[in-house]
């Protein structure tokens, strides 16, 4: 779980980063649907090659695309975004601090 959330909040950071303020909605609803569209249909495909081949070639094929998007995330744009914090306070206690309407010193 704290993966999967760690993941998300990645990946909407970077599209916030990577689009222009005026496209973050438009940002997050093509990503949203993309998300949706592609479950739905890698358990289609999943469920169409594994009734016609088995179990075993299905897990391979979604295994070999889900690979593919590694090698596209990889690929990705770099982000606009050129602050690098400069300690551990500074990327993770002042933005919580921040979140939770607190003053970081």
């Amino acid at each position: 779980m704290f993966f999967s959330a760690t993941q998300d909040i990645a990946i909407d950071a970077y599209r916030a980063d990577v689009s222009l303020p005026s496209e973050r909605g438009l940002a997050a609803a093509a990503a949203n649907l993309g998300y949706r569209s592609a479950s739905w249909i890698a358990v289609a495909v999943a469920l169409v090659i594994a009734d016609h081949f088995g179990w075993r070639l299905a897990f391979l094929i979604l295994a070999a695309a889900m690979a593919l998007f590694a090698v596209a995330t990889v690929r990705a744009p770099a982000s606009h975004n050129t602050y690098q914090p400069r300690s551990l306070r500074e990327s993770v206690v002042a933005p919580l601090r921040e979140l939770l309407g607190t003053r970081a010193p």
